[in-house]
Order: C-alpha cells, then sequence, then structure tokens
C-alpha cells in the first residue's frame, strides 16, 4: 500500500523549529489532518506552519530505506509477469509435442 508523505516545518514564538512526516492515504493535506499530527507530536504552543513540502507517494519500505522491491516497479508488473507466462505457455506446448 503506498501512501502520500509530507514534511511540515513548525515554529514557535521563541524561534525553535520543529520538522514532523505525515503520512496520509490522500494527495490533499487538510487542517484537520495536519491538527492531528501537531497534537501527536507535541508541538510548541503556539506555532505557525513554516513550510509543506509534499515528498510523494511511495510505500512504507521505500520512505524507509530508499530502495524500492521488485513488486512496486511498474515493469515488473507489465514485462516480467506476462514472460514468465509466455515462457511457461511455450515449454509446455513443446514439451507436449
Amino acid at each position: 500500500m503506498r501512501s502520500h508523505f509530507f514534511s511540515v516545518t513548525l515554529a514557535d514564538n521563541d524561534g525553535r523549529m520543529q520538522t514532523s512526516i505525515i503520512k496520509h492515504s490522500e494527495r490533499n493535506l487538510t487542517a484537520p489532518v495536519i491538527n492531528a499530527q501537531l497534537d501527536e507530536v507535541n508541538a510548541y504552543q503556539p506555532v505557525i506552519i513554516a513550510s509543506i513540502n509534499y515528498l510523494g507517494k511511495m510505500s512504507d519500505h521505500y520512505f524507509e530505506t530508499g530502495f524500492k522491491k521488485l513488486v512496486d516497479h511498474w515493469w515488473s508488473k507489465w514485462v516480467i509477469l506476462p514472460s514468465i507466462g509466455f515462457a511457461l505457455g511455450t515449454a509446455a506446448y513443446w514439451l507436449s509435442l
């Protein structure tokens, strides 16, 4: 399952900065989602949002390691699997002769 990841940078009145990563199922990041995340990370109060950056849609494994699994590559589903099916079908045909 792939999710959308956002980087949210917060600043308080004393100039302290805090960055948090938000994982969300939708591309649109709404105020209730941001507020829930602020409560979860115990952000300094009061805060302003300094920046929100979209990091992309990716799997948890890719986000944590930086490497895609074979099933995450688009070509693995459309090139490798049909090729294996074709090879097995051809082999079965030639063996049945």
